[in-house]
């Protein structure tokens, strides 16, 4: 029986591939649920191995992308040490009360 890949892992293909036209490209981009920061970092950052500039409009979704995911990582972060019972920055490290 053959393998489908997953629809997240084609849309992310589809967003890094250089030849697809811009709006399907942003269309992708829009739909993927948690792109992963790697594959935004890679959109956003200029280097010299890269053949084609990333088109502006490109650039721009990603790099809001990236910022909504670091606050999403900072507030699961926030919320997983407010969840831990055992939180030692809300009391002393003795655990006296």
């Amino acid at each position: 029986m053959a393998e489908f890949m997953a629809p997240e892992t084609a849309l992310s293909r589809l967003v890094e591939d250089d030849a697809a036209p811009v709006g399907a490209r942003i269309r992708a981009l829009r739909e993927l649920p948690h792109p992963s920061l790697k594959m935004l970092m890679r959109l956003l950052v200029e280097t010299k191995q890269r053949k084609r500039p990333v088109p502006a409009k490109i650039r721009a979704l990603a790099a809001l992308r990236y910022s909504e995911e670091i606050r999403l990582q900072n507030v699961r972060r926030i919320m997983r040490a407010a969840a831990t019972p055992g939180n030692p920055s809300s009391g002393n490290a003795l655990g006296i009360e």
